[in-house]
């Protein structure tokens, strides 16, 4: 009497490797959004990735509300315009004194520090 030890393996064998790492994805993913999204970040930390991207489709995914959201990032992109203006204007210094264009924001941001004399200084 033979014992036969060839193995025959079929086309669902080869996919328990492909379960194994879609369970640990899925596992993940989920840990990573529940626990360490609504648990470890407060209301006070920057937006998230799950939050930037739920505000896309106008759904909560974080601990900031929806209104904060959309509010940040109109900040964000206030101070990056003022930012890419200042750089265009690099040469040209801001005049205090001078009234904005209309349109435009009201408060001036000062492009240059003045430079104090140290011999100008009072020393009481």
């Amino acid at each position: 009497m033979a014992v036969d030890l060839e193995q025959s393996f079929h086309f669902y064998d080869y996919l328990g490797p492909v379960a194994v790492g879609l369970i640990f994805a899925l596992t993940l993913i989920i840990l990573s959004f529940f626990i360490l999204n609504f648990c470890l970040v407060s209301r006070r930390d920057e937006l998230t990735v799950f939050e930037k991207f739920g505000s896309k489709h106008n759904l909560r995914l974080g601990p900031h509300s929806l209104g904060s959201i959309k509010r940040k990032e109109e900040h964000e992109r206030m101070i990056a315009l003022m930012e890419q203006e200042a750089k265009d204007n690099k040469n040209q210094p801001i005049v205090m004194n001078q009234p904005a264009p209309a349109g435009e924001g009201t408060c001036p941001v000062a492009a240059e520090i003045p430079q104090v004399q140290v011999e100008a200084a009072s020393t009481s």
